[in-house]
């Protein structure tokens, strides 16, 4: 009877959760990017939805503060989550795949050292806020120095010239899981600080029934995108093999 119905019904569930989370991963991770674009452009809450909006690297400019955002979504929300899926997505081989996977993460290294850096120079220089004195920065916080950590680690073990292969496949879940972690907790600091901003900004931006909703959505389709993220990832049942590990 199990062997029979339930094994194949419990692997048949597997493969088909894998696979509608792999597609709505890959979605809503565009789904966020044109919501983040548009949330800065349109919306633009640290100019209080007057002009253009954008953003820029000019300090005096008003469109300055726009950038952590933008910055902070493509990394956390954009970049990463491509990243941790491109393993099952893109159809080349392993070799191929991990250079891509690297790539990806170092854009969001450079994307979330922009947006660390923008949010520092305005709570240091412009507005004087203390450092680290909301919840979300506190999440932030926590994913930026967790995903600098993987960030080396993965680049230790997987493409520095001499890294030991034999610890490849000993270090493979952990690297795994602590990439969900982070990225599951810059989901959380997406949403906290998309909450800052409605709460903070209300009277710069006018809170009203158009654009509430790019809070409410920007905090749920990063949760969502993590949730998918962590089921495409950890719920893998075609585990890579040893050598594979060991020579690509």
């Amino acid at each position: 009877m199990y062997e029979s119905i339930v094994r194949p019904a419990a692997s048949w569930l597997s493969g088909a959760a894998a696979v509608l989370a792999l597609a709505f991963g890959l979605i809503s991770t565009h789904v966020m990017l044109a919501m983040i674009v548009s949330y800065v452009y349109v919306v633009s809450p640290f100019t209080g939805g007057q002009g253009d909006g954008g953003v820029s690297m000019d300090h005096d400019n008003p469109l300055f503060l726009n950038t952590h955002p933008l910055c902070m979504v493509l990394a956390f929300c954009f970049f990463m989550p491509e990243a941790a899926l491109v393993y099952r997505w893109l159809p080349a081989e392993r070799p191929t795949k991990k250079y891509v996977h690297a790539a990806l993460h170092s854009a969001a290294l450079i994307s979330s050292s922009i947006g660390w850096y923008v949010k520092w120079y305005d709570d240091e220089y412009t507005t004087g806020h203390v450092h680290f004195g909301r919840m979300h920065s506190h999440f932030g916080l926590i994913a930026l120095i967790l995903f600098y950590g993987q960030y080396l680690a993965g680049f230790g073990m997987y493409l520095f010239p001499g890294a030991p292969l034999d610890d490849r496949p000993l270090y493979s879940p952990y690297h795994k899981f602590v990439g969900v972690l982070t990225i599951s907790l810059g989901a959380i600091a997406a949403g906290t600080g998309a909450l800052y901003i409605q709460a903070a900004y209300a009277e710069n931006v006018a809170i009203n029934d158009d654009n509430q909703y790019y809070t409410i959505w920007l905090g749920l389709i990063a949760a969502f995108t993590a949730v998918a993220v962590a089921i495409g990832v950890l719920l893998n049942n075609k585990p890579v093999k040893r050598d594979l590990l060991l020579n690509n």
